[in-house]
């Protein structure tokens, strides 16, 4: 029978395992007749074919189309336990972390370990590649290359409880069923002869699928079973928060998911198919990485970063919609486990049982972002779970309530220090407190009017205008905008930039204009003013009309007055500005060449007439040629930068002291750019698909006549 069956007839697995069970001849194969030797040799060829088509590709996104999980995947790390990792530092994101641990030489091949241990269970985050590890597991076992070198003495057998959950969860039918789809005749000899003699791969995904009343008897039958067929080779894969220490015979793993370099390599093989190069791929990476704040925490993450490149647009270099990306996130993570149909014995939804845990967490989010603390005690996290089940009478309508355990609270939150918890990623929650006022007109009002300006509050609200529209936070919060501006000296200031403005060539969008407008006054009175005591204060106002003009106008085309086009421009601060502490160091050389820098793009915009530009040009290079290399005492420089700044006020036909703000009104002028920046990062979130802001709104917002009715206050 076996001379039947040669090394030159028979491919990959079929060779290696089937043809070693057959010449075994046990007890089972030798009731077998030729004519079955025929049947099962091609049974064993459509196996591995079966085994390809139903595990070889993977959807990196709902709407993209099916790849080949051999030209995507990327083998995330791992650590040789299941206990996580203390953070080096508490602010480290997690691609930092695992970049950090991979420098430590901490991590571990997953191929590697499932070669080491032959009985292993492999933990993880939803989303960080557990099921597709084992798929790769399963192919690398039917190839003829690859790193898996011990796993290729064994028969992949992939076995998902989640398709199973109906089943009386017997892994044994499980296994059998495998062979019978393939149309093994005497499936059920074979299966059992392949366990006697070891020649098995279970792979078990998704343990925690098991309803939770039966998870601890399935954990039982899985321990009988790897103990009565200890001769195969097991992998079982779960998230982090199951306890699977009754698998005494199992030695545990945790994917920690990608680092940099890992998650550019996967970046790479998505972007394939398109035409992208190095240095786009590069640009993209630190988009996600750096610039980014909604993609930080999850580009560690295959899943997620797979939706964060569906949704990155090229033309903009950025994310358009960070609601959607986050909701497809929370949506994995809220996965109505099949044990909510026996929360009630099957009476309600899964859409009900769905939105029941929406509404439990995002209730937590919501206490807990609005006590202002970022950690609390395992306790405490405990009391609120239990608190919102009272609330919401959930114990009386579910009678089997006890199932829906307080260890899924694991999936959202995690330990930092001893027992103080914390949300594991911070975007998660501030899109579940959305969700929470969404259900209250009157609490959301509320928490506009108190935390519109508290910067942990920020992607509340955008992710609020992303789920629900704008029009509600900008009506609640208009009226606060005009309040920012009701002194004389600041009403006036308003007017001016939009008179100014009307010249302007920067953008046909008139908001743009007007913020370049009060951009370069206060670079102005930033760079010549002499006002050592509100540079920090006139700093942080310039970087916010820089994201304002950059969320309102993307392709404006401004260049910040203080990024001189000179060789030799001096060392600039972040995003372009200069930092206060090294503009107090700059000589009176390069103050004049910024100044020089400055002229040119005025006149460039159209804020100043040429003619007036001119003169200014040909004033302030006068200046530098007689002050060069001429020593001078700092009586003397103060009397020259005073000087800049009155041929600036000259140019401009600005009287100083409609400009002598008082720290209070810097301030206000701050918070009313801040204001204004988030109510257009929420109109564009709303309107994300078009990535456009209404110029209407911007034009309403910006015109002095928002101004009409505000009662002036006191200028100090």
């Amino acid at each position: 029978m076996s001379a039947m069956i040669t090394s030159g007839t028979i491919q990959g697995i079929s060779l290696i395992i089937f043809k070693s069970l057959w010449e075994t001849k046990d007890e089972a194969y030798k009731l077998l007749s030729q004519r079955l030797s025929h049947a099962i040799f091609y049974a064993s060829e459509g196996y591995k074919d079966n085994f390809i088509l139903r595990h070889g590709f993977i959807r990196q996104e709902e709407f993209r189309p099916s790849v080949s999980l051999e030209d995507i995947y990327v083998n995330p790390h791992f650590i040789d336990h299941a206990g996580g990792v203390r953070r080096a530092r508490k602010t480290m994101l997690p691609h930092e972390e695992i970049d950090y641990l991979a420098s430590l030489n901490l991590v571990c091949d997953g191929f590697d370990l499932s070669n080491k241990y032959s009985h292993l269970i492999v933990k993880g985050e939803q989303g960080i590649g557990k099921t597709t590890f084992l798929k790769k597991i399963g192919l690398a076992a039917l190839g003829s290359e690859g790193k898996s070198r011990v796993t290729k003495r064994y028969i992949p057998v992939f076995i998902q409880i989640s398709k199973q959950i109906k089943e009386n969860l017997d892994l044994k039918a499980m296994i059998t069923q495998e062979f019978k789809s393939c149309g093994f005749p005497e499936h059920e000899e074979f299966v059992e002869s392949a366990l006697k003699k070891g020649k098995l791969l279970i792979l078990i995904d998704e343990l925690d699928a098991v309803p939770l009343d039966r998870q601890d008897n399935f954990l039982l039958k899985i321990k009988d079973f790897s103990d009565r067929y200890s001769l195969n080779r097991f992998i079982i894969t779960c998230r982090p928060f199951k306890k699977t220490r009754s698998l005494s015979r199992f030695h545990e793993t945790l994917i920690l998911g990608f680092d940099s370099q890992k998650a550019q390599q996967y970046i790479h093989r998505s972007l394939a198919s398109e035409v992208s190069t190095a240095e786009e791929e590069e640009r993209i990476l630190r988009h996600l990485t750096v610039e980014s704040k909604a993609t930080r925490h999850i580009i560690h993450n295959p899943f997620s970063l797979s939706i964060a490149l569906s949704l990155y647009q090229r033309s903009e270099h950025r994310i358009l919609g960070q609601t959607f990306l986050y909701d497809k996130i929370l949506s994995k993570l809220i996965v109505v486990d099949s044990s909510a149909e026996f929360i009630n014995g099957g009476t309600e939804s899964i859409e009900s049982c769905f939105n029941l845990r929406l509404k439990i967490l995002a209730e937590i989010a919501y206490i807990c972002l609005q006590s202002g603390r970022h950690r609390f005690h395992k306790m405490e996290i405990y009391r609120l779970y239990s608190s919102a089940l009272e609330k919401h009478s959930i114990r009386q309508r579910f009678p089997s309530i006890h199932h829906f355990k307080e260890e899924r609270l694991f999936d959202f939150i995690e330990m930092s220090d001893n027992d103080l918890f914390q949300f594991k990623n911070p975007m998660i929650q501030k899109l579940l407190v959305a969700y929470y006022l969404m259900d209250s007109l009157k609490i959301q009002h509320e928490v506009i009017q108190k935390y519109f300006n508290d910067s942990d509050w920020k992607d509340v609200f955008i992710f609020l205008s992303g789920i629900q529209g704008s029009d509600h936070l900008i009506k609640a919060v208009q009226p606060q905008l005009s309040r920012y501006l009701c002194t004389e000296r600041l009403s006036s200031f308003v007017r001016l930039t939009v008179h100014l403005s009307e010249k302007v060539r920067l953008s046909r969008n008139a908001a743009v204009n007007r913020c370049y407008v009060a951009f370069m006054i206060f670079d102005v009175i930033f760079l010549f003013g002499h006002r050592q005591n509100k540079q920090q204060m006139l700093s942080k106002i310039m970087r916010k009309i820089r994201k304002t003009i950059d969320v309102l106008d993307p392709d404006s085309g401004f260049f910040f007055s203080s990024k001189s086009s000179l060789d030799n421009s001096p060392k600039l601060g972040r995003k372009y500005l200069i930092d206060p502490k090294i503009l107090r160091g700059l000589s009176l050389e390069k103050l004049f060449d910024l100044a020089l820098a400055l002229a040119q793009k005025t006149e460039k915009h159209g804020l100043i007439e040429s003619q007036e530009s001119k003169i200014l040009f040909s004033t302030i290079t006068q200046l530098k040629k007689q002050l060069k290399s001429k020593p001078m005492s700092f009586y003397h420089r103060k009397v020259c930068e005073i000087n800049l700044y009155r041929l600036w006020l000259k140019a401009l036909k600005i009287e100083d002291q409609d400009l002598d703000f008082t720290v209070d009104e810097l301030q206000s002028v701050f918070l009313y750019y801040q204001s204004i920046c988030l109510i257009f990062c929420c109109m564009k979130e709303a309107f994300y698909i078009s990535g456009r802001v209404s110029k209407e709104m911007g034009e309403v917002i910006f015109s002095p006549q928002s101004l009409t009715e505000c009662q002036p206050m006191s200028s100090n």
